[in-house]
């Protein structure tokens, strides 16, 4: 179940149906460092995190590991409708290595890999990351997988049933304002 949390300096609350043994995982975004401008301007898991009242504890911290990212991702021949929090992967043929890049304007918030190397951030609705570079050195001939994790809106470029999304490569950078 995912539960986007985008209004960092409210608590959430959220239900859960959990069985005794159940394994709960928490993604928290990096959002960034602190500096003195922004002491007070919290992000992550701010307090503790209880289960019926209790505070768990024994936390283990770990990244997110792109490869297990794809198997756990909605492949574009999937039945189930795309939503936020899902993570995509799409496949292109690539027969020359060039710059690229991707142009995710049409998309919310998350993050995108190229063949398991993270190009960075995007977050199109407030910005600056609009637009990711992809140097050709990261582009392999044949075939290369992007793995996307959305965690804000779903794109407009993905079809009215939600079972099939694009993106946009350019050969150039955009000029955006």
């Amino acid at each position: 179940m995912f539960s986007p949390h985008s209004e960092p300096h409210k608590l959430k609350e959220l239900k859960l149906s959990l069985k005794r043994n159940d394994l709960l995982e928490i993604i928290v975004e990096n959002q960034g460092r602190q500096t003195w401008e922004t002491i007070k301007d919290y992000k992550g898991i701010v307090s503790a995190v209880k289960l019926d009242g209790s505070q768990l504890m024994g936390w283990n911290s770990c990244p997110l590991d792109v490869e297990q990212l794809v198997k756990a991702s909605v492949s574009q021949n999937s039945a189930t409708p795309f939503s936020v929090g899902d993570v995509f992967n799409g496949d292109f043929m690539a027969n020359t290595k060039a710059d690229t890049f991707i142009d995710m304007t049409s998309w919310g918030k998350g993050v995108v890999w190229l063949n398991g190397f993270n190009l960075g951030r995007y977050w199109s609705t407030a910005g600056p990351q609009k637009y990711l570079y992809v140097p050709a050195p990261m582009v392999q001939n044949g075939k290369n997988t992007f793995v996307f994790l959305e965690l804000e809106k779903l794109s407009s470029d993905c079809d009215s049933s939600g079972s099939s999304c694009a993106i946009n490569l350019l050969d150039h950078p955009l000029n955006y304002k």
